[in-house]
């Protein structure tokens, strides 16, 4: 049975685990161990409200300890980008979905003395979820160049492609503007190979159906000004985009 949200969307529970295997399976072939968390929208302040409270949760669950007031305030306060000690975190919503991602590798507290050997040891993830088709050319033109849009598999993958990569700078380089990321080197990842990831028994006949394919693309993004590269995936499946960035620093 599905949840029916306030817009004319409507998302099975079986498709919030299908992208929650998506995100943790394009992790691990990086070699990172991500947990993901997705739910359903049904009225956005306080879905969005409870999603940070699910946050919380789930860190003290997974590593068992109450958190700090301090550390707790950044992860309950929307708009505010988490900020933990031991752990990368990223938080996002649209109008019928949200979710977060943990990296339980990256820290957000390191020294600037040591911040490049941080970045290239430990990734700092982003994480962003859109309503396909929201994105317009229009909009991106004013955060992107034309070359960025000539090579996008479509304005809403480059959308959350940048707002990915975005996050996963932005607790470290709050001086740093969306537009100065730039968006390269799109590949297509093999739609029936992740779809076996997620699941492991799917039919002959769900493989041939194209509908059933999410599309998933990994891309590159650097920003010139702050010796910041980083690399990250984008999947669009029904009417969801989701983006993850893993951000590290130019050698």
């Amino acid at each position: 049975m599905g949840i029916k949200m306030y817009t004319p969307y409507f998302i099975e529970k079986e498709d919030l685990k299908f992208f929650k295997k998506i995100v943790e399976t394009q992790g691990l072939r990086r070699g990172y161990k991500l947990h993901c968390h997705l739910m359903a929208f049904i009225s956005n302040w306080q879905n969005r409200k409870h999603l940070r409270e699910q946050l919380v949760q789930t860190i003290e669950q997974q590593y068992k300890k109450k958190l700090p007031s301090e550390q707790k305030k950044t992860l309950l306060t929307p708009g505010v980008p988490p900020q933990l000690p031991f752990a990368s975190v990223s938080v996002s919503h649209c109008a019928f979905l949200g979710g977060f991602v943990i990296s339980p590798s990256g820290s957000l507290n390191t020294p600037s003395s040591s911040l490049k050997l941080a970045f290239v040891k430990q990734p700092f993830i982003g994480f962003d979820l859109e309503q396909l088709g929201r994105a317009k050319e229009k909009t991106l033109l004013r955060i992107s160049n034309k070359k960025e849009l000539s090579d996008t598999p479509s304005p809403s993958a480059l959308w959350s492609a940048k707002e990915a990569a975005y996050k996963s700078i932005s607790s470290l380089q709050r001086d740093t503007h969306i537009k100065h990321i730039s968006i390269f080197g799109w590949q297509p990842v093999s739609s029936i190979e992740n779809i076996k990831a997620a699941k492991p028994n799917i039919s002959k006949k769900l493989e041939r159906e194209e509908k059933e394919s999410p599309k998933i693309y990994d891309y590159q993004f650097i920003i010139k000004e702050k010796n910041i590269k980083g690399e990250g995936f984008v999947c669009c499946l029904n009417n969801v985009v989701i983006g993850l960035a893993f951000s590290k620093s130019r050698r």
